[in-house]
């Protein structure tokens, strides 16, 4: 019983990190044009 509710929680924890890697992969660059703008 605890080994099943450890590995759900560590299923949602793996499923919460790759939403977030997901939102940051598509999210528009900051660092685009660093060279030319120091």
């Amino acid at each position: 019983m605890l080994f099943q509710k450890a590995r759900w929680i560590f299923l949602l924890e793996i499923c919460k990190g790759l939403f977030l890697t997901l939102k940051y992969i598509f999210r528009r660059k900051v660092t685009l044009n660093y060279p030319h703008e120091k």
